[in-house]
């Protein structure tokens, strides 16, 4: 890892960004921001591949999932989503959170996520 160099800006319209999360070797780039904003891009070239609406009132953590076709997305409203992050279709929603999700983690399967609340309590 270097630093010091910024190799590309990206820009989200609005908001705060709050959380973001790389993967594929440098090839996706996510973020969640303040106004119910996830955006993606292409790291290579700056591209945005997709920006949508998500029904949280502020995004706290994202993660994407291993093979990078799947987000999962936890806010401050106790709501964890996930969505397919080429088409955006909604595949599970979670409002089983006594707090805000304050972060998410795939297991390396895929099949399963750990989410955590800013207390010591964890989900799986």
């Amino acid at each position: 890892m270097t630093t010091g160099v910024a190799r590309r800006r990206l820009k989200v319209d609005g908001g705060v960004i709050s959380t973001v999360c790389a993967l594929q070797h440098d090839k996706v780039f996510v973020a969640g921001n303040s106004e119910n904003v996830i955006t993606s891009w292409q790291i290579q070239d700056g591209v945005v591949t997709d920006t949508r609406s998500v029904p949280h009132e502020w995004s706290c953590c994202i993660a994407l999932s291993a093979d990078g076709q799947s987000v999962a997305v936890g806010a401050v409203n106790r709501i964890l989503s996930v969505a397919k992050l080429k088409s955006g279709k909604e595949i599970f929603e979670s409002r089983e959170h006594a707090d805000s999700v304050t972060a998410v983690a795939w297991a390396p399967t895929g099949k399963r996520l750990q989410t955590g609340p800013p207390g010591a309590t964890q989900k799986l």
